[in-house]
């Protein structure tokens, strides 16, 4: 892997004002030739998002890390070429509205039957993830009360399923919106679903 070359290349096909360049590597390079390129990014007006595939001993998280620090981008870690996608997805929110929701879908869609139903005495919290969002290692529901927000961690079931119930009592004071939102979180602790739906009530 030649990245100074890689970015060389990329560098030169720029026309018009945005200029961003995503940098994916699986290896080490020459340090000196790529920190070189930083400065030819940072004179040309280009922002360049880094991403390190594969284990983090074949790479030098240090030079991409700094690479994408100072030219105005981010530096993302992943293991499987699979995961790729969920930084594509990042960089393209982050650069078309300004947010670092990082996703494996839109937004709602990581969510498979989200669904938050009372009983007389029961508050059940349920949801499917959506298979193609394999990623997903935790799943919270948040409520919104007047002491701030209220986080409850739903419990794996398998086959893609979490959920929790809990007393109507101790739920009874959270829900002030009559609603709740459903956060989905991957391995690193990053927000990859988000979906905000309304508490039915059961008789």
């Amino acid at each position: 892997t030649n990245i100074a070359d890689g970015m060389d290349e990329a560098f030169s096909r720029f026309t018009g004002t945005n200029k961003v360049a995503i940098l994916v590597t699986d290896g080490k390079s020459n340090e000196r030739q790529v920190l070189a390129k930083i400065e030819q990014a940072r004179n040309q007006g280009i922002t360049v998002y880094t991403i390190g595939l594969g284990s983090k001993k074949q790479l030098n998280e240090a030079l991409l890390q700094k690479v994408a620090q100072e030219t105005g981008g981010r530096y993302f870690h992943v293991e499987k070429s699979s995961e790729i996608s969920t930084a594509y997805q990042t960089i393209l929110n982050e650069l078309s509205c300004g947010e670092l929701y990082l996703g494996c879908s839109p937004s709602g869609t990581v969510f498979a039957s989200p669904s938050l139903r009372m009983t007389s005495d029961t508050f059940y919290m349920d949801t499917f993830i959506d298979e193609a969002c394999s990623e997903v290692e935790r799943v919270v529901l948040r409520f919104h009360s007047l002491d701030g927000t209220i986080d409850y961690d739903l419990i794996y079931r398998g086959q893609h399923y979490f959920a929790l119930k809990k007393d109507r009592t101790e739920i009874d004071p959270l829900y002030l919106q009559h609603e709740g939102t459903f956060l989905a979180y991957d391995k690193y602790g990053t927000l990859i679903g988000k979906q905000t739906i309304p508490v039915l009530q059961e008789n």
